[in-house]
């Protein structure tokens, strides 16, 4: 890949979404559109090749952004989430509709009510079309639309009571999650109809981190554990529960008892649960190692030996201390599935029929404070299996900064790209294990917050650092080393 950059006009932007991720051959023809938001500003910006409009060149930018629609938040309300609501495969014009989707909270010490609204984007004024893109490509203006917050949205769901920090999409249905661990189904199709509203973390589990979703499944996991649910949508039962633990765990022995990156296990249940997984969820680890069982399947059985009052008080301290370096451990951070459509494939029957996820599943995370001096802050990043009994295929150490963004392609086979809080953005193979292939340095210093998009159909990746830096870094295969960008 070469990167190039592209100065914004949008100041400290924050979050980033692309639409449509695939163009699916003799259905409606999604134009391609960038989202950016701050804070309290979106802006959505067409995505133009200079064939688009007519204008190819040897002298022209491969890329211009377009602004088409702005949206300025009311004071005491900032954005929580953004995505485009279409994935480009839902098929039927009806369907193939393009959104935006917002998750709005109030700020902090303002009351107010979280919601979700939904609007439209391919309703525009006449200054939106290709026509008026042509011309200001010669020196005419386009003038966006401007959206306003209390008319013209589509869509505004009110049902969660916590702030709404994750979004995710299936085929037909919007996924939401926020602070409290509740998560949310609404029915695209039928006006965003909820479906199902589930709570997938305890009261007590420090509510949800992260989670993804692919055609069939959605994949949960708390800031307090680090036990994965997956669960089968929209019906929302637990198909499988993968409990990471003894797998992070093996990160932390010492080199002369830790081979190679790949593990399939190797811990105690006690240690399993030291790492990371709940005592409710003893049953799903499957015993040690590695052994993960399907969630219907019964738990066996514990084997109880008579102990002595000495034993019974031994037994007693170690589960207390074992489950206080439980919270101590690791964090899951983040979860994503690849992005191709083929990931996962599966006939729907399979999975009415309780049949798991297939494919693979990235996962990283972080080695919490006074864990090891080694090794405390450190992240970590994982691919799953995904099958009947899941297994780790991969497992690598990062560098000493939390990973803020994962995200897979732009092509069917990857690669995997990381984000830190330094701003520095690493390249991954994972097949057959693992491998660190590209290292990216943006030159910046201080605690970055960056955040990623994929353009499969243009082989493109877009990332921004967040903060004060107002960059749109473009990653492309390309057999030009200086390719020329714009952005207005």
């Amino acid at each position: 890949f070469t990167i190039d950059e592209v100065l914004v006009t949008m100041q400290r932007p924050q979050w980033l979404a692309f639409s449509p991720l695939w163009q699916v051959s003799g259905g409606p023809w999604l134009r391609r559109r960038m989202a950016m938001a701050s804070e309290s500003s979106v802006h959505v910006y067409r995505v133009e090749e200079p064939e688009d409009l007519g204008t190819s060149s040897s002298s022209s930018p491969p890329l211009r952004l377009w602004l088409e629609h702005k949206l300025d938040l009311p004071a005491g309300m900032a954005i929580t989430a953004m995505m485009f609501g279409e994935r480009g495969d839902e098929g039927g014009t009806k369907r193939c509709l393009s959104t935006l989707v917002l998750g709005v909270g109030p700020v902090e010490g303002v009351g107010g009510q979280p919601v979700i609204k939904i609007w439209r984007c391919d309703q525009t004024t006449g200054s939106g079309t290709v026509e008026a893109l042509v011309k200001a490509s010669v020196g005419g203006a386009v003038e966006p639309n401007i959206w306003k917050w209390d008319q013209g949205h589509i869509a505004a769901l009110t049902d969660h009571t916590s702030q709404v920090h994750h979004l995710a999409l299936s085929t037909a249905f919007l996924i939401s999650g926020d602070d409290e661990g509740w998560v949310r189904i609404w029915d695209k199709p039928r006006q965003h109809e909820l479906v199902r509203s589930e709570r997938v973390v305890a009261e007590d589990g420090g509510g949800l981190s992260d989670m993804t979703a692919d055609r069939h499944f959605l994949f949960t996991v708390g800031k307090q554990d680090m036990v994965i649910k997956v669960w089968n949508i929209p019906e929302f039962r637990l198909a499988l529960r993968i409990s990471t633990g003894a797998a992070v765990q093996n990160l932390l022995m010492p080199a002369q008892f830790f081979v190679g990156s790949t593990t399939s296990g190797g811990a105690s249940p006690e240690e399993e649960t030291a790492a990371g997984g709940s005592p409710k969820d003893e049953e799903a680890v499957g015993g040690a190692r590695g052994m993960i069982r399907s969630a219907t399947e019964p738990p066996v059985p514990p084997l109880n030996l008579p102990q002595t009052r000495q034993q019974q008080q031994h037994t007693s301290q170690s589960q207390s201390a074992r489950r206080s370096r439980q919270q101590q451990l690791a964090q899951i951070t983040g979860l994503r599935r690849p992005t191709s459509r083929w990931s996962g494939a599966q006939p729907s029957k399979n999975v009415r029929e309780g049949g798991p996820p297939r494919g693979l599943l990235f996962v990283t995370g972080q080695f919490l404070q006074g864990v090891d001096p080694m090794r405390s802050g450190h992240s970590f990043l994982m691919v799953w299996c995904l099958k009947a009994t899941p297994s780790v295929q991969s497992i690598e150490m990062g560098q000493d900064a939390r990973i803020t963004s994962i995200s897979y392609g732009p092509y069917d086979n990857g690669p995997l790209v990381t984000a830190d809080t330094r701003g520095v953005f690493w390249v991954w193979e994972f097949a057959p294990r693992l491998m660190a292939v590209q290292q990216v340095e943006t030159g910046c210093f201080g605690f970055q917050s960056p955040c990623m998009a994929v353009d499969p159909a243009n082989r493109s990746l877009y990332a921004i650092l967040g903060g004060a830096d107002n960059r749109l870094f473009v990653w492309r295969q390309t057999h030009s080393p200086n390719s020329r960008l714009s952005g207005d």
